[in-house]
């Protein structure tokens, strides 16, 4: 959790049975387990019943948890801490896009917990509509898992069903976890539902903030995992940790995980009162944390020394995840674009 969002207690207590959550169903030893493999719809359902993460952004009107925007970094600050896989974050996204569009009833299997989705924004596909759409949608997170992907089309969103695309998984994947692969679709049937300009961009806002969260939390536990093992190993008869060169480092990092942390707190209150420089929060966010995670995880990966570099540590977990994570908005250097454009400087 971050320390600034989870100043509430009702946010707190969440933030807290998220972990458990992960603690119990979905520990790191798992995920390594189970790299590469088909999503357990057992697993996916515990999820639903347990936490209703996947209808956490569905209103209740729809079945869903109704929950505001901050609730939401917060799952997805603790998803990412604990390197947790499955599309849960892409369908609380998914179900916000449907629930605010006015399709309750795709809304209401998302908030079941029988539909897998993933929300695909506008610059991250080259699908095309008439009556029916064709095209494609070339890097997507557990493409296989997924029931419905929900696209935006201009000043309409597109709803899927998976089973009418054909999908090719990435080959040698950095992150085997998420299991992206290419989603084709031609000439595939769809519900359209219209939507304002004012509700896409707060979708595009929707999906960098949680797509910061989820870096965040993995650069925080990145870290701190990474205090804990200096200050348990020893070398030369004192703990590596009390070294000056390493406090140093530490700090820095440190240092790096403390903006993002503020970055991010200013981003999801933006979204979640839904005021009007909310995207540039979020993209100046974004374009901060998605850098400075991958660097403090590869710093961590090193100050484990030998062992970080080894297959049966975290370390290359972490890193691997971190790196797929910078692209989860696209290239870094189309969103620093755009938040130059949204400063008046582009």
């Amino acid at each position: 959790m971050t320390r600034v969002l989870t100043t509430e207690p009702e946010l707190s207590q969440f933030a807290g049975s998220v972990r458990a959550m992960i603690a119990a169903h979905s520990p790191v030893d798992a995920t390594r387990a189970g790299a590469g493999a088909p999503m357990d719809p057992a697993w996916w359902q515990t999820w639903a019943a347990e936490m209703d993460l996947p209808g956490l952004l569905v209103g209740e009107a729809d079945g869903g948890a109704g929950a505001e925007l901050d609730a939401a970094a917060i799952a997805a600050t603790e998803l990412g801490a604990g390197l947790v896989p499955g599309p849960l974050t892409s369908t609380m996204l998914a179900g916000l896009a449907l629930s605010r569009a006015g399709a309750s009833k795709a809304a209401g299997r998302i908030a079941a917990g029988t539909a897998p989705a993933a929300l695909v924004l506008a610059d991250a596909h080259d699908l095309t509509a008439g009556e029916q759409v064709s095209g494609t949608i070339p890097t997507l997170d557990h493409a296989a898992d997924l029931a419905v992907v929900v696209a935006v089309l201009g000043n309409r969103l597109a709803v899927l069903e998976t089973s009418t695309a054909t999908v090719t998984p990435v080959e040698h994947p950095l992150d085997e976890t998420r299991r992206a692969g290419r989603m084709t679709f031609a000439g595939a049937d769809a519900k359209f539902f219209d939507i304002t300009a004012e509700l896409a961009t707060e979708l595009v806002v929707a999906a960098t903030v949680l797509a910061a969260a989820e870096q965040f939390g993995l650069m925080r536990h990145a870290l701190a995992e990474s205090v804990e093992y200096l200050n348990a190993r020893t070398a030369f008869g004192r703990v590596v940790g009390s070294f000056q060169g390493l406090k140093h480092q530490l700090a820095e990092l440190a240092c790096e995980v403390a903006q993002a942390d503020a970055l991010l707190a200013d981003a999801v209150a933006a979204a979640t009162n839904r005021d009007a420089d909310a995207e540039l929060a979020a993209v100046a966010a974004w374009c901060r944390i998605a850098a400075a995670g991958t660097h403090v995880v590869s710093e961590c990966l090193r100050l484990h020394g030998g062992i970080g570099y080894t297959w049966e540590h975290d370390a290359h977990l972490w890193f691997r995840r971190a790196r797929h994570n910078q692209s989860a908005r696209g290239r870094l250097v189309v969103q620093r674009q755009r938040l130059a454009e949204l400063l008046g400087l582009g």
